[in-house]
């Protein structure tokens, strides 16, 4: 937001985004079986149905949202399963199986019943525009129980032995209902709702064509639109889930490459303690005259003592960037001579002889001639 004011833009004024995601009322978790990949649910369970629970859980807020996986179950087998794919299927096999798979006109007496499911059309609108992907979901699944209480007051399965063609009528009605709600919930389920279209033959379903009909057409009964969630799969997605992280785990470990030179022999407390390890400041930093790795240093350790150093960093540092920096530094190291000087300490760095070298530094605070414990 800060870079769109600068820049003269606008800055937004929603962000899409909602709370944390538990599984099972906890955070996800590997052992357990519920850091669950998309892949892996998609191949066990219809990833339209975690969309549509998400859903029903969404809105404008950033509230959590917690997959149940028993919730879960219950909710997609009763408002997908049993609601709203059933209501075209179950309709569509009666006029398949009785009634010539052809549709009739609706009733003057059912009018009524679609123009009250149409009806919802702009508050659904308004509730996916406005985040409240919940409400919307609540209404759709409203409609439905009107439209399967008119299934069964209606009975067509009974009127298709004794009045035909009032049941074709009455079956027109509930195909007409399902193709609205299918049209309403296709933004969160459009594989389903794309079934659905193809089926219905009345085109392509969008808001602006809420007014298309099925009435007087031919209709084939309606593939298989969604199978019931059942224990088994949610069972087989979490060891299927526990496998792949198990399988995971052992390979990041195995890829752990060993240390490049390997911990040497070990000391005493009294061994360390013997190596005295101190904050200083290099003073001053030049080449060596005929040396391909070394720089001089002069560090000041603190207390008026200033050590000669001869480090080879001269790959990784120039003189001009070491002035002033501190640095950990072995005090009491034994002088020797070398061919280009005196040297009395030691620079601290890590890194390996002839690859990338990183000079060790204490943190902030730390001063000249403290000790290294």
């Amino acid at each position: 937001p800060a870079m769109l004011m600068c820049s003269g833009y606008n800055t937004p004024k929603t962000v899409f985004v909602h709370g944390f995601l538990t599984v099972n009322g906890e955070k996800m978790s590997k052992s357990r079986g519920t850091f669950i990949k998309a892949s892996t649910f998609a191949r066990n369970i219809n990833p339209e149905f975690l969309r549509y629970y998400y859903s029903c859980k969404l809105s404008g807020t950033l509230a959590d949202i917690d997959l149940n996986f028993e919730d879960f179950k219950a909710k997609v087998n009763s408002d997908i399963v049993g609601k709203l794919a059933n209501l075209g299927v179950r309709s569509s096999s009666i006029l398949a199986k009785s009634l010539g798979s052809k549709t009739g006109s609706i009733l003057p007496e059912d009018e009524d019943f679609i123009r009250m499911i149409k009806a919802s059309k702009d508050e659904i609108i308004s509730c996916y525009d406005s985040l409240e992907y919940s409400k919307a979901m609540r209404e759709i699944c409203r409609l439905a129980d009107i439209a399967n209480k008119f299934v069964e007051d209606s009975a067509p399965w009974t009127l298709a032995k004794t009045e035909p063609e009032k049941a074709r009528a009455k079956i027109t009605a509930i195909l007409e209902a399902f193709r609205i709600l299918m049209l309403y919930i296709k933004p969160v389920m459009p594989a389903m709702a794309a079934i659905a279209e193809e089926n219905l033959g009345t085109g392509s379903m969008d808001w602006s064509s809420i007014d298309a009909s099925v009435e007087n057409r031919e209709m084939p009964k309606m593939p298989h639109l969604a199978s019931r969630v059942e224990s088994a799969q949610i069972e087989k997605m979490t060891e299927e889930t526990i496998a792949e992280n198990q399988a995971e785990t052992k390979k990041a470990e195995e890829k752990i490459e060993p240390l490049k030179e390997p911990i040497a022999p070990e000391c005493t407390i009294e061994d360390f303690m013997k190596v005295d390890l101190r904050v200083g400041t290099i003073k001053t930093a030049e080449h060596v005259e005929k040396a391909k790795k070394l720089l001089h240093l002069t560090v000041d350790i603190g207390g008026g003592i200033t050590k000669n150093i001869f480090a080879g960093i001269k790959s990784a540092y120039s003189p001009e960037d070491l002035i002033g920096t501190q640095v950990v530094v072995v005090a009491n190291l034994k002088p020797s001579q070398m061919q280009y000087g005196l040297r009395e300490g030691m620079l601290t760095a890590a890194g390996e002889r002839g690859e990338e070298i990183f000079v060790l530094r204490p943190d902030k605070g730390a001063a000249n001639g403290d000790r290294i414990h």
